[in-house]
């Protein structure tokens, strides 16, 4: 009788300690989930504010057409202000071009010791990107063809009007995520492609307003009354895809120029915590 009162009452605590641990689980569960839903609240409301901040600065530069996507990489976020229509790309499809070069090396078509113009390829890719030499892009595209830059970009996923150099910005800001991210390429020529983008001739719109401290890679491009600059910001571990595209007229290349501040302030506050 003695034992079995025992055995009793070790299958009974066991049992209790059972129903204890799961309802421990299920709280720990409940917490998990509000925290979640507390953060995506917060993510929310704070991507609201920006999108109404950068609304705002985009309206008081009209009638220059302007486009912003951006693209967090370290909270999954992304989205597009102001218009989302394809812009002509000017110099920013360079790295498109640059891109599909690599790749074309990578699979052994073309080589970047080929004689390509007055120069090897390499140098060419180097002027192309880092000087945003057009002479460069001409052979650079001679060499690699027209077709195989269309079939490269719809490949890799990418809208990109290749007969008329034209993109939106949604389309450059995925585009650098991949490349950043090494799905586009092999890591020594994705580092090679980022170290032209982070030395190039051009610093006066997007790194402008960047702090020492941000690690900036970017293409700019510039084509009459278009210009635009594309680029990828990093803080502390934190990444982020700025792309602002601008069309305005003959007199309005100086107000295009001073836009890039006050967006990609706003941009770096929101997303990095960079005043």
């Amino acid at each position: 009788m003695f034992f079995r009162r025992n055995r009793f009452r070790l299958k009974h605590g066991k049992n209790l300690v059972i129903i204890y641990w799961i309802f421990f689980c299920f709280f720990l569960f409940f917490i998990a989930c509000a925290l979640f839903s507390f953060q995506k609240y917060q993510q929310a409301k704070m991507l609201a504010a920006e999108k109404q901040v950068l609304t705002k600065i985009i309206k008081s530069y009209a009638p220059i057409q302007i486009s912003v996507s951006v693209i967090n990489l370290s909270i999954g976020q992304s989205f597009s202000v102001g218009s989302s229509h394809p812009f002509i790309a000017a110099s920013t499809s360079k790295i498109i071009l640059a891109a599909c070069l690599l790749h074309e090396v990578e699979i052994g078509k073309k080589s970047l010791s080929a004689q390509v113009g007055e120069y090897q390829a390499n140098f060419q890719l180097q002027q192309m990107v880092q000087e945003s030499n057009n002479d460069s892009w001409h052979a650079i595209t001679n060499y690699v063809g027209l077709q195989t830059l269309s079939d490269y970009a719809q490949s890799i996923g990418i809208h990109y009007d290749v007969s008329n150099n034209t993109i939106a910005t949604q389309d450059e800001a995925l585009f650098l995520q991949k490349l950043y991210t090494g799905t586009l390429l092999n890591t020594q020529d994705t580092k090679l492609l980022l170290s032209f983008m982070q030395n190039t001739n051009e610093n006066t719109l997007i790194p402008a307003s960047v702090p020492a401290d941000v690690t900036v890679y970017h293409k700019y491009g510039w084509l009459d009354n278009y210009i635009h600059d594309a680029a990828i910001l990093i803080y502390h571990n934190k990444l982020v895809i700025l792309v602002i595209y601008t069309k305005g007229s003959t007199t309005t290349a100086n107000k295009q120029i001073q836009l890039f501040k006050p967006i990609t302030k706003a941009v770096l506050n929101y997303e990095l915590g960079v005043d």
